[in-house]
């Protein structure tokens, strides 16, 4: 999710002058920060920059001479965003048949179809309470939601591969597009999935391709490639640096030129970027394992691997203020939970924050301590643009273009991440790890996986 919020107030709260003391100067190792403009795939920049990093980190590994090291590849969000949806349609075909079964035969309504179908996608976003007409589904169905990172990073990746932002990019920079892009999600399962209709979800399931055969053959693959060229105008850079526009999705065995050479996004992936999204696993933040997590996500940046995490975005207003405790937070810099009801009581059962806002998805890259070394939080790269502050967590003049590209970065304290682990408000909230990290954190979770139960119950 993206604000729109970055107008500097002054107000009366120390924190949004602190200057932290950071655990690593000039954080981790990490690609430069990027604008997700007006999208909501916020997690596949996330992605996209621990990719990003690891491919840096192995030029430096190889002691390739400075001049000689490729720059910083940008990665496509685009690509992945298509991926995502097609996953998490094809993975679900059986489900959405036997749901279907039960909306025909009266067992369940379409309100609690949709309802199920949220469950299992682990929507942190839920519905309201008004009813679903036929003819106007809910808008945001199947948006990625906050908690997707590591089935995207570990699942999705290993099949779909990767493909650089000059070969397939496309820009959201208005609302209308964005919305209509949202809109053409919900339409297609509706006259696909839940029309009165059956065959092309037979077709669906008849045909699913995994891996190599991904789009051969493969209807689904080919009416939703047709639904995304058509919301967005995506393109490609030739080799003569001309931009021309794509006809279709790549597949992820179809052949690209990138730097003189044919690549495969899955080849690409890992034999030009050397990327093994097997090495990475996700953990669970929940209250029990708040301070645990928080260390084990310090123990993986001092081991010089950046950490995709999942946040909750405050709706909160607080008795000082008129806006939200994320608009105070973008504003000011710091995610901290005295913009909500102020400080936390004795009692560990309360919160400060509790009304959900949305979620959002950052890539962890330095960390906050106080003078005696107790971890007070961390430091993340957001994909809003140069905004915010360093990496360091200073203050900048955003005035000064000498200063405008360091900025970017915003601190997330200890108490914002576990009031967003908070289990009344939604689902729980993950991070990545490098396996050999969260092997020294066995108390740790992994990550919250639905169960398909029998419609009805």
């Amino acid at each position: 999710m993206k604000q729109f919020l970055f107008v500097v107030l002054f107000f009366g709260l120390n924190l949004a002058q602190a200057r932290p003391h950071s655990g690593a100067q000039g954080g981790v190792t990490h690609s430069p920060v990027r604008d997700q403009e007006n999208s909501e795939i916020c997690w596949a920049f996330t992605v996209n920059g621990l990719v990003e990093a690891e491919f840096h980190k192995s030029q430096l590994a190889a002691d390739i001479p400075a001049s000689d090291r490729r720059s910083w590849e940008e990665l496509s969000p685009m690509y992945l965003s298509f991926y995502h949806f097609y996953f998490q349609v094809r993975d679900n075909l059986e489900y959405f048949a036997q749901l279907k079964t039960q909306i025909e035969a009266g067992n369940v309504e379409l309100k609690d179809s949709v309802d199920k179908t949220y469950a299992l996608m682990k929507s942190s976003r839920g519905l309201n309470d008004s009813t679903v007409p036929d003819s106007e589904p809910p808008s945001d169905l199947f948006v990625p939601d906050v908690g997707n990172i590591e089935k995207l990073a570990m699942r999705e990746l290993a099949e779909a591969g990767l493909m650089p932002e000059s070969q397939f990019h496309a820009h959201i920079t208005d609302e209308e597009t964005e919305a209509a892009l949202e809109k053409s999600i919900p339409t297609f399962i509706y006259q696909n999935i839940f029309s009165e209709d059956s065959s092309r979800l037979a077709l669906y399931k008849k045909t699913a391709r995994h891996g190599h055969s991904i789009g051969t053959n493969d209807p689904l693959y080919q009416d939703l490639q047709k639904l995304f060229i058509s919301q967005l105008q995506v393109m490609s850079t030739g080799r003569d640096g001309k931009e021309k526009p794509l006809s279709h999705v790549p597949t992820p065995n179809e052949s690209f030129s990138f730097n003189e050479h044919n690549y495969t996004p899955r080849v690409f992936m890992t034999k030009y970027l050397k990327f093994n999204p097997h090495r990475f696993v996700s953990r669970v933040m929940t209250l029990d394992t708040a301070e645990e997590s928080l260390a084990a996500i310090v123990d993986n940046l001092k081991h010089n691997y950046t950490t995709p995490i999942g946040i909750m975005l405050f709706a909160d207003v607080n008795s000082k203020n008129t806006q939200t405790a994320t608009e105070l937070a973008t504003e000011s810099g710091i995610f901290d939970d005295q913009y909500c009801s102020g400080p936390l009581a004795d009692d560990p059962d309360k919160f400060s924050c509790h009304k959900d806002g949305g979620g959002h998805e950052m890539l962890a890259v330095n960390w906050i301590e106080s003078d005696e070394g107790k971890i007070t939080g961390l430091i993340v790269k957001n994909s809003w643009g140069n905004v915010g502050r360093d990496v360091d967590g200073n203050t900048l003049d955003s005035n000064d273009p000498e200063q405008l590209h360091r900025l970017g970065y915003y601190i997330i304290t200890a108490e914002w991440l576990r009031d967003s682990a908070n289990p009344e408000i939604g689902s729980p909230y993950d991070f990545i790890l490098n396996d050999d990290v969260a092997a020294r954190h066995p108390k740790l979770q992994q990550q919250w996986i639905p169960t398909k139960q029998t419609l009805g119950n």
